[in-house]
């Protein structure tokens, strides 16, 4: 593979809460070659939101962020001041969030939150802010984009803030963009289109992205690799074709069995057995074991992510290339 573009090495996250001390990434290796796109999937809780804004420096709080190593094309992110990182985020980093209710701006017109982003990070006019953000609108399906421009986000549906969040991240033409479950609030066609205009300007601008989604499909749809969290440990990771298709550790193997197939008449829908465990009191050993259908004596110790082979690595004493 070529040069990384971003390389998190052994990242720990620490939050102090009421039930105690909670890890939301343990350990966490990460990375992603320019132009790549990479799958983090997970029930919700896994960690993997806190890892990602932990990686790009966004996390709240910033002590949150605990040890590790993160660079981005060679520079460590973790010496850089708040200038210097405000300096990198639209232009070089981008994010799409969750919830682009809470995200946008409801005093702004959604043209001004756009036009303002670009004209701040590479000193634009406003007209040339403008029509950049007209024509990227425009390849995200929303029709008359130029009208659109002047409405306020209360006026939008679900869909539409949603491709607007989409807007703000990619006006700026990102190095690397973190993918927060960006098709979350979008009905399966528009989902299909919004994922490959993703890939077409991924390809098109050299873009790496992270997607961070629960949702298989999106992911085998988009990613050439995935990596597999749970409770704040990458478990599995690999080309996504193999990890899909031949998972090597049970949690893989049980995510798959839970994807809905057939009509909703068929019966009832499929879901791992058991809670995701409180990460205040995390059990000895796999944090899987009490869900897994394979645990034995071994579980008990320790699993750490092991290579398979060149591409592949799973964390499961069981797991052969």
């Amino acid at each position: 593979m070529s040069e990384k573009l971003l390389a998190v090495s052994r990242l720990v996250t620490r939050f102090a809460t009421e039930a105690g001390e909670i890890f939301p990434s343990r350990g966490v290796d990460l990375d992603l070659a320019p132009g790549e796109a990479l799958g983090l999937v997970g029930e919700s809780g896994s960690g993997k939101s806190v890892t990602a804004r932990a990686a790009i420096r966004l996390l709240t709080p910033e002590s949150a962020l605990r040890e590790g190593s993160i660079r981005f094309r060679g520079l460590d992110l973790r010496a850089q001041d708040a200038d210097a990182l405000r300096r990198l985020r639209a232009r070089e980093i981008a994010m799409i969030v969750q919830d682009p209710a809470a995200a946008l701006n409801p005093v702004m017109t959604i043209g001004a939150q756009i036009t303002r982003i670009h004209r701040l990070q590479t000193g634009s006019t406003a007209q040339s802010a403008r029509q950049a953000a007209i024509d990227l609108l425009a390849r995200l399906r929303i029709a008359d984009p130029a009208a659109r421009l002047a409405a306020y986000p209360h006026q939008l549906s679900g869909g539409m803030k949603q491709r607007v969040l989409i807007a703000m991240a990619l006006i700026c033409r990102p190095k690397l963009l973190i993918a927060d479950e960006p098709t979350t609030a979008l009905d399966v066609t528009v989902e299909a289109e919004i994922l490959d205009l993703l890939d077409e300007l991924r390809r098109e601008m050299g873009m790496a992205i992270l997607l961070i989604s629960h949702n298989l499909t999106v992911v085998a749809r988009l990613c050439e690799r995935v990596a597999v969290m749970y409770a704040g440990r990458i478990v599995e990771t690999g080309p996504t074709g193999a990890v899909l298709g031949s998972p090597r550790h049970p949690y893989t193997r049980a995510l798959l069995g839970s994807v809905p197939t057939g009509t909703k008449a068929d019966h009832a829908l499929p879901a791992i057995p058991g809670e995701p465990p409180d990460l205040a009191r995390l059990p000895r050993g796999c944090a899987f074991a009490p869900r897994c259908p394979e645990a034995a004596d071994a579980c008990a110790s320790d699993q750490a992510l092991r290579m398979l082979g060149d591409t592949r690595a799973a964390a499961c004493w069981r797991a052969t290339p």
